[in-house]
């Protein structure tokens, strides 16, 4: 599937969802053709949703603050609940994800040569369906304001 130049709102929700639905219902032959829509989409601007819809979810889950203990139990909750059912999933490219999301990374340090982006859009993706499991909430409000948070990125000139 060629990589999409620009990836529009839609198709970004489109992928996104999906994956994080094929997740959520643990079925792991519709989640690796949910992964491939996701790597076909335009990284920068995935990695931008994906991120922003992870530390919403995370802030709902922890509101004092997230310790470094949190962030183990995220991931350790996270790789037992998916490797009961998609033993794809890559430890590394989610605490990639994690780290991240959370500012700790800068982007050309955030995946080494080991981890192909595929790799972290559908990490991201596995982080989320487990966190929105806990959180309780629907996907679609994440989404709509990571988007609009997107949009207005996007907007802003820079000097």
């Amino acid at each position: 599937m060629p990589r999409s130049a620009a990836s529009t709102p839609a198709g970004l929700r489109r992928s996104i969802a999906e994956a994080v639905e094929a997740a959520t219902s643990r079925d792991a032959d519709r989640f690796a053709v949910a992964a491939d829509r996701l790597a076909a989409q335009d990284q920068q601007r995935l990695t931008l949703v994906q991120a922003w819809v992870l530390r919403a979810l995370l802030e709902q889950l922890h509101p004092a603050g997230l310790s470094s203990a949190d962030a183990q139990d995220v991931l350790r909750h996270c790789l037992l609940s998916t490797s009961q059912w998609y033993t794809d999933a890559d430890p590394q490219a989610l605490v990639l994800v994690l780290t991240g999301a959370l500012g700790l990374l800068e982007p050309e340090d955030a995946a080494p040569a080991t981890t192909r982006p595929a790799e972290l859009g559908s990490g991201a993706a596995l982080l989320i369906a487990d966190l929105l499991e806990l959180a309780g909430g629907p996907l679609a409000r994440y989404l709509d304001a990571a988007l609009a948070e997107l949009e207005r990125a996007e907007t802003i000139e820079l000097p």
